[in-house]
């Protein structure tokens, strides 16, 4: 009975003050279009692996880590090991000398020989990026007509650039050459882990954009540039448009956004993430063997 009175007690006791509880707060959400601000802002400071934790929920990119060296890429696995052998050459001793002496003919000779021909050139290779673009699989037609777009932007600037400056040239190999001797690569030739291809593609990216501003294109201004439009939102989707220009062209595209667990992602980036980790998982299209992680580069 003692018992039985002290059970209605508390009843009653929680009963009274259940007003006084606080109001759980609601967590705030990011919009979709500070979202892909965000994700656009990592890429300019060459932070991959913040970019993919950050445009990915938890779980898929715990998988896209696990399923990293597995992943198809753009080139087959004889290309890539010939790239990989091709970096890795930059970080040996006499490699400066070894660049100049394959460029300098055209640097040092570039007014008189080369620079009538830049027209002509710069044709040739935006028409072979233009075929690329065309026949790249991964890219959604939305990003097609981007690229297409940024391959004709650039060629005003590739015709316009100082390729016959000596100094810059210079400049531009102490770059590529720094960089070379930091960059990891799997002792066994097999493709880089999650980890050690983010820091290698840090590494190529900021040399990159220190050896464009050389040539007078600022990639750093490009991604200041960006901005966001919000075209429309439901709560559960939205479609957000990301505009800025490069070499004074203005671009953009049209992101299609969706909403889970309160956090906003690219729904293509999200959907090709997840089908390429089924494709994994199913031996579709895996063109390299399961390598554990922990394998060092």
């Amino acid at each position: 009975m003692h018992r039985l009175l002290l059970a209605l007690s508390l009843c009653l006791l929680v009963a009274c003050h259940q007003d006084d509880a606080p109001t759980p707060v609601p967590v705030a959400v990011t919009p979709p279009e500070a979202a892909l601000k965000a994700s656009v802002d990592l890429l300019g400071r060459g932070d991959f692996a913040g970019f993919w934790q950050h445009a990915l929920p938890p779980a898929d990119f715990a998988k896209l880590k696990a399923d990293w060296q597995r992943r198809p890429g753009m080139l087959d696995d004889a290309d890539r090991r010939r790239l990989d052998a091709a970096l890795a050459g930059l970080g040996r001793d006499g490699a400066d000398k070894k660049l100049w002496t394959g460029i300098s003919p055209f640097v040092l000779h570039f007014e008189r020989d080369y620079r009538e021909q830049m027209p002509l050139t710069i044709g040739v290779f935006q028409s072979i990026a233009m075929t690329g673009i065309g026949s790249a699989r991964s890219l959604t037609t939305a990003q097609k007509a981007l690229a297409r777009e940024a391959v004709l932007a650039l060629g005003p600037w590739a015709q316009a650039a100082p390729w016959g400056d000596v100094a810059a040239a210079h400049k531009a190999i102490d770059i590529a050459v720094a960089a070379g001797k930091d960059l990891q690569y799997p002792a066994d030739g097999r493709p880089a882990d999650f980890d050690t291809s983010m820091r290698n593609q840090q590494l190529a990216f900021n040399a990159v954009v220190d050896m464009a501003h050389l040539y007078n294109l600022d990639l750093d201004a490009m991604f200041a540039s960006a901005h966001t439009q919000v075209l429309e939102n439901t709560e559960a989707s939205a479609r957000v448009r990301l505009l800025y220009t490069l070499v004074d062209r203005p671009l953009s595209i049209d992101i299609a956004m969706v909403r889970e667990d309160g956090h906003w992602y690219d729904r293509d980036l999200l959907e090709s993430v997840r089908s390429t980790h089924d494709d994994i998982v199913h031996g579709v299209g895996a063109d390299v063997p399961a390598a554990p992680l922990t394998s060092a580069r």
